[in-house]
């Protein structure tokens, strides 16, 4: 699944082996659509649907769905910190562009003071 980036639809949680199926039987989900949330490229998490009264085949436009919303999810995480780290280097660059201006009206007065 996460290598592929790509939502899985097991129908028959309690009998796959990709399942914890102790887990499935405890909690009576008996078919999951599972899709990767990622975040440069490594999984932060998961989105999963499941299905408890019987076991069911998940159909192409909810395998599609649960697809978009997982690379919906993992763009916004992306964007969401992209916009964290540029306001972290617009708070520093701007720290130093005010700095800046100080020192050179600082400057002026001093080289105007002496009347050159």
């Amino acid at each position: 699944m996460a290598k592929e980036r790509r939502a899985i639809a097991i129908s028959d949680a309690y009998n796959d082996p990709r399942v914890d199926r102790p887990s499935f039987k405890v909690y009576g989900a008996r078919s999951v659509l599972v899709a990767p949330i990622f975040l440069e490229d490594e999984v932060t998490g998961i989105i999963a649907f499941y299905h408890h009264s019987s076991s069911i085949e998940f159909n192409d436009a909810q395998i599609d769905f649960a697809n978009n919303l997982s690379s919906s999810l993992s763009l916004a995480l992306e964007n969401s910190r992209l916009f964290e780290s540029t306001s972290k280097s617009e708070a520093k660059y701007h720290g130093l562009f005010d700095n800046m201006q100080e020192e050179v009206h600082f400057w002026k007065i001093i080289y105007d003071a002496k009347g050159t």
